[in-house]
């Protein structure tokens, strides 16, 4: 069970008052009164900077969230948990994790032996993935920008599907499966790629545009681009 962050928060900070007391009983009242003044600010200023900006839907297998806040124990995921702004989320071999943003009409899978952190602010969002395997699906337009990071480029969610393999030696490798996916190399020009086309960097700088063929992908993930491209052509 998880209890609010404010309230295990202010537990603390009575529990420490209460022993400083013991110790100090010769401290006036007065200011007593402003280091209890100044502990409430500053608990109320962490509650507000912990807020949910995305709901677990789905898991399967062993996952794993450790919260942004050292208040909170990490603990494993499970549907209908909050996840909160800076969380990291880390899957098992043969695991999956399904969420949902609260604010957008995106949705992420990560699977097998993956690490992920979410970002976000008034203007932007960002999915960290440290490595791993993601499928994002964009199905709109947001009011803030959506984005992935990886150790070697920015991704632009934008109406678009993307699956994503991430290693953690020396490559990531980002496929079109449905639109057009902008993205961003580290020290390099802009690049895009349309659905059917997959890319990949390499630590060197590298860069590789080819088409995707059925052994690339992992099958349930090659059924969606068959099914997107079949509807295209219609």
């Amino acid at each position: 069970m998880i209890f609010p962050v404010k309230t295990v928060f202010n537990a603390i900070i009575i529990q420490f008052i209460f022993r400083v007391m013991k110790c100090y009983p010769a401290i006036n009242f007065t200011r007593w009164f402003i280091f209890i003044i100044i502990l409430y600010i500053l608990s109320a200023y962490i509650s507000a900077n912990i807020k949910p900006i995305a709901e677990v839907i789905q898991v399967k297998g062993e996952v794993h969230i450790k919260p942004s806040s050292i208040e909170m124990i990490d603990e494993f995921a499970i549907a209908g948990r909050s996840i909160n702004n800076g969380d990291i989320l880390s899957s098992t071999l043969g695991s999956q994790l399904e969420f949902q943003f609260t604010s957008a009409d995106i949705q992420v899978t990560s699977s097998d032996f993956s690490e992920l952190r979410i970002d976000c602010d008034y203007q932007s969002c960002q999915i960290k993935l440290n490595y791993g395997n993601l499928f994002i699906k964009s199905s709109s337009k947001n009011q803030i920008n959506f984005s992935i990071l990886t150790k070697y480029s920015v991704i632009l969610l934008d109406e678009n599907e993307v699956w994503i393999t991430s290693s953690m030696g020396n490559k990531d490798v980002v496929y079109s499966i449905m639109g057009t996916t902008t993205i961003y190399p580290v020290g390099s020009e802009e690049q895009t790629i349309e659905l059917g086309e997959r890319l990949s960097l390499e630590s060197n700088s590298e860069i590789s545009t080819e088409i995707i063929t059925q052994q690339m992908l992992p099958h349930h993930i090659h059924e969606i681009l068959d099914r997107n491209q079949n509807f295209k052509e219609e």
